[in-house]
């Protein structure tokens, strides 16, 4: 009963339609009869006929012509679904018969779809792909910031314990909070001890994630004091790494920072909370609680008011009990749990994305460009549609549905090569760019990506070749030659224009690389103050039971700096806290006589005396501090020159008292209220902040190691032979010294560099790349569009060279249509770089302003790839043969 109801239903529909449809094309079927009457009159007439003859004829040759038409217009109406598999079918035949067009069509197509799909999936997981947390949206982390120039700290993220328990206990926004501190400690399973990254946190920790542990069961916030000083949690990358995934370890005991521990589960891959490789729990209620990192969830619709909340709190507490922990002004702030962990990550993928899809709209034009020659080609064939009844749209769709299955493949081909490449690109992705929670995949929402990418593909394609195919007229199209006749004007504006579009997008995307690329030359190739070849650094594991004086510290620290000096090739050795030129503490300046309203930031570094000769740093007056000195823990500094210029303007700063006023801290174990004498000056050295990859040269202040013991030791040793050969050596020389002592981290200076370039390095490569497919696809552009143009010409070629024209002539002409083209597109390119590089370089400060150079180099380079994509047409099109151009005409 249902089937006779649906048919009924349809056949009704389809007749409502048809009539409809029948008046419209009855009245473009008039128009165009009406046309092809008159040029049937006019060509009789001209034959000699009389008017009313001319006109009878006409009438005849047109009575079959109209019976055609109608056939055909009866035929025309099948249903949507029959006419839609009807085009996707000519247009698959269609495409096989042209096969190098095609091939060539899906190739860039792909290339574009495929590169903005692997960028996307990038984008997409690290910039909005939510982590695997409980009401991730809600979970904030929390700071404090100096709202100040004057002294002071410029602000903290870790808090105190009591802290911690005042904002739980006294917030109004908050639903949960907790908190985590990370530091390395000795993990000994019984066979090898090793160093891992390990928290401490709050018993809450687990339960305030909301993940499910992989296997066994987490500590929770309802378990007993008694019960969480013996257990702890691993992490699924140590136990896949250093324990192959053995399924018995839970339950076993383990010496984990001097304490046996009891493994109680293990969570899964996409948990990395506080990236550590394990977790302890700590009491929060206990004396001598750790200093925590804090992660708070807000109430529904009070993300916006968590920061007043909990800065009211911190202000009540510095009210209290006012201490040095507390900038002079500041205010809490809450920043989104994403915003924390992706860092300046957000600039980078927003460059990449807007490249790729430059890269993308080349492609597009450079497609449209071959269905644009093809649309021409098959004027005659569009005509007769046009004459046979087909109507605009119906033209319109057979287009559309050869774009639509150039798509479908290049997309289809794009995402093959986006999965095939992602293991490729995860490895050139600095490991800043993921979290372990978000890894590079090829997920439903970059799938879908992708196929939108096909869908927009599909219109940009079909675009140039409907506009061509739809407004000329029908007598124009019916009595042009074969290559174009009477519309080959608009159609090589058309395709110049697509030309002139290709070369604009290109030297905009080779400008952007040419903006990387000089910054980046700058970044390497900066003059540090010392030579960082041949440098490497050690830093070893303390266990605080055994070293937590000041004097056992630096009895070690001698110890293995004599140890490292009698190696062989090991020409000096050093003592630092950090790693020279990326790693320096600061520390507001008090200088006596001297008050100031402003801060006096200056970065400091605790050494030891031969610091100086391993990087290179020579006294430009007085003289830098002894081993005697550093013995002693004399309060002597030495300063840079960059110091001395700046807080001791026209006078000399040998002899001076200065004043680090980090040091005063009471929790710091360092000296308090201790000024140093200046006795020597060396120059600057450079350094950075994470922040901003520009260099620059502050103050600089050097104090003896020995004053200070809360600073992690560092030691370093000037090599003359390859420091990684040496480095080996070091480390039997650490073993030696204590069978408690790990190796924490260690390395050259140079592999400490190169992966602090490892992020623009990336951000460099893909650009190039890119640059490159689309100087390629831009050349494969320009000979397409000069070659066609070319075969247009073949006839006035031909008339030219038989009156006798020089080869050499015709050469010039067709070259110089090139690089008109070329030079049009460069116009406009430089117009739009020139706004692009502005915003660039106010979001991106770190990035230069080109200089007129890259200009000039882009434009070179331009200009010489689209001389040689049409050099070859021109050089064919000056050696046509007037006879073979004229044969046929």
């Amino acid at each position: 009963m249902t089937m006779p109801i649906a048919s009924t239903i349809r056949s009704a529909l389809t007749r409502v339609s048809s009539l409809f449809r029948k008046d419209q094309l009855d009245r473009e079927l008039s128009a165009e009869l009406e046309s092809h009457l008159q040029l049937h009159i006019e060509d009789n007439l001209r034959a000699g006929m009389s008017p009313a003859e001319a006109r009878r004829i006409a009438l005849i040759k047109l009575g079959g012509l109209q019976q055609t038409k109608e056939s055909f217009r009866d035929s025309n109406h099948f249903s949507a679904l029959e006419n839609s598999l009807r085009d996707c079918s000519f247009a698959l035949r269609f495409l096989a018969k042209n096969r190098r067009v095609s091939l060539f069509a899906i190739v860039t197509l792909a290339l574009g779809i495929g590169s903005a799909t692997i960028v996307f999936g990038a984008f997409y997981n690290v910039l909005l792909k939510s982590f695997p947390y409980k009401d991730f949206d809600r979970v904030l982390v929390i700071s404090i910031r100096g709202t100040t120039n004057v002294g002071g700290w410029k602000g903290r993220n870790f808090f105190s314990a009591s802290e911690l328990r005042s904002f739980r206990e006294q917030n109004r926004t908050l639903q949960d909070l907790c908190g985590f501190e990370n530091f390395s400690a000795p993990f000994d399973d019984g066979t090898f001890i090793r160093v891992f990254q390990i928290a401490r946190v709050t018993p809450n920790f687990f339960d305030f994630h909301g993940v499910e542990p992989l296997a066994g069961h987490t500590f929770s916030a309802n378990d007993q004091p008694q019960n969480l000083d013996s257990v702890f949690v691993m992490n699924f990358r140590l136990w896949h790494k250093e324990f192959l995934e053995e399924q018995g370890i839970i339950g076993r005991t383990f010496l984990l920072d001097g304490k046996p521990r009891t493994l109680i589960a293990i969570m899964p891959p996409q948990f990395d909370a506080g990236t550590s490789d394990a977790w302890i729990p700590v009491n929060w209620d206990a004396p001598g609680s750790p200093t925590f990192s804090i992660l708070a969830r807000a109430k529904p619709s009070m993300t916006h008011a968590v920061a007043a909340d909990l800065d009211a709190i911190a202000h009540q507490l510095q009210t209290k009990s006012p201490s040095e922990t507390y900038p002079a002004q500041f205010r809490i702030e809450a920043v989104s749990y994403r915003e924390a962990v992706r860092g300046n990550l957000k600039q980078a993928l927003f460059l990449l994305l807007g490249a790729v899809l430059l890269l993308l709209l080349i492609a597009c034009s450079n497609t449209g460009n071959l269905l644009l020659s093809q649309a021409a080609a098959r004027e005659r064939e569009i005509a007769m549609r046009y004459t046979l009844g087909a109507n605009r749209s119906r033209i319109a769709r057979k287009l559309f549905a050869e774009a639509s299955i150039l798509a479908g493949i290049a997309c289809l081909a794009g995402c093959s090569l986006a999965f095939l490449a992602t293991r490729t690109f995860t490895v050139l992705l600095p490991p800043q760019f993921f979290s372990k929670e978000n890894s590079l995949s090829m997920n439903l929402p970059v799938l879908f990506f992708s196929i939108g990418l096909a869908v927009v593909s599909t219109f940009l394609c079909s675009l140039a070749p409907t506009l061509h195919s739809i407004p000329l007229s029908l007598s124009l199209r019916l009595s042009s030659d074969a290559k174009g006749g009477h519309s080959a004007a608009p159609r090589a504006s058309l395709r110049s224009s697509l030309v002139v579009l290709q070369v604009a997008l290109s030297f905009v995307l080779m400008l952007c690389s040419g903006v990387f690329l000089r910054s980046f030359l700058s970044l390497t190739r900066t003059d540090f103050g010392f030579d960082p070849k041949n440098i490497l650094y050690i830093r070893p594991y303390l266990p605080r039971p055994q070293f937590l004086s000041r004097e056992k510290q630096n009895a070690f620290t001698r110890d293995l700096l004599e140890r490292i000096a009698t190696l062989p090739h090991v020409t000096s050795v050093a003592e630092s806290a950090l790693i020279p030129p990326l790693g320096w503490d600061w520390s507001d300046t008090i200088i006596p006589g001297r008050p100031h309203e402003e801060r006096w930031p200056t970065k400091y570094a605790v050494c030891s005396e031969g610091f100086f000769s391993t990087f290179q740093l020579t006294a430009l007056q007085g003289k830098t501090f002894s081993e005697s000195d550093v013995e002693a823990a004399r309060r002597v500094a030495v300063v840079n020159d960059i110091f001395a210029k700046t807080y001791f303007t026209g006078e000399s700063a040998i002899g001076k008292q200065i004043k680090l006023q980090v040091l005063d801290r009471s929790f710091l174990d360092a000296p308090h209220d201790a000024y140093f004498e200046i006795v020597g000056i060396v120059p600057a050295l450079k350094s950075r902040d994470d922040s901003d990859l520009s260099w620059e040269s502050p103050p600089q202040v050097y104090i003896p190691y020995s004053i200070q013991g809360f600073s992690h030791r560092l030691f370093f040793a000037k090599t003359s032979t390859d420091a990684h050969v040496v480095l080996q050596q070091v480390q039997r020389e650490l073993r030696k010294t204590s069978i408690d002592v790990g190796n924490w981290s260690s390395g050259t200076i140079e592999d400490n560099l190169g992966e602090a370039y490892r992020q623009p390095r990336f951000e460099l490569i893909v650009l190039i790349v890119f640059s490159a497919i689309a100087m390629l696809l831009t050349m494969v552009g320009v000979f397409a569009a000069v070659s066609y143009n070319v075969s247009l010409k073949i006839r006035e070629i031909g008339i030219r060279r038989a009156l006798g024209a020089p080869a050499a002539n015709i050469l010039r002409t067709v070259v110089s249509e090139a690089v008109g083209l070329t030079i049009l597109g460069l116009v406009l390119g430089i117009a739009g770089s020139a706004i692009l590089t502005r915003i660039l370089h106010n979001r991106v400060p770190q990035v230069s302003s080109p200089a007129s150079g890259v200009f000039a180099v882009i434009s070179v380079l331009l200009i010489t790839t689209t001389l040689l994509a049409g050099y070859f047409p021109a050089r064919r099109a000056s050696k046509v043969d007037p006879m073979v151009a004229l044969r046929y005409e």
